[in-house]
């Protein structure tokens, strides 16, 4: 997926004040415990950025589905928990025609 004109330039700006030395960036160390949900969370806001971008460009539910369970695969590799590959979502609407 190909980023905006308009995301393009606000990456650009926040990089600028990144790489500024006037600008401090205040972090906290991030808790074990609470990183599984802090994690989750920023991901789910990407995801949901990325689905609506392909909504918006054209792609219908079923290439939104696809890419669901492409990061459902994903993770189930990466963490060796391929009971997660039972969680993708089912094939419920077959397109009427194609």
């Amino acid at each position: 997926m190909k980023t905006g004109i308009y995301e393009q330039i606000i990456n650009q700006l926040i990089e600028t004040y990144l790489n500024d030395s006037n600008y401090k960036i205040d972090t906290e160390k991030l808790n074990e415990n609470e990183s599984p949900k802090i994690l989750s969370q920023y991901i789910a806001k990407i995801i949901e950025t990325g689905l609506n971008n392909l909504n918006d460009t054209g792609y219908d539910i079923y290439e939104q589905i696809k890419l669901c369970n492409k990061i459902i695969e994903i993770i189930a590799i990466a963490t060796n928990h391929e009971d997660l590959r039972s969680k993708s979502i089912a094939k419920m609407l077959t397109p009427a025609t194609k």
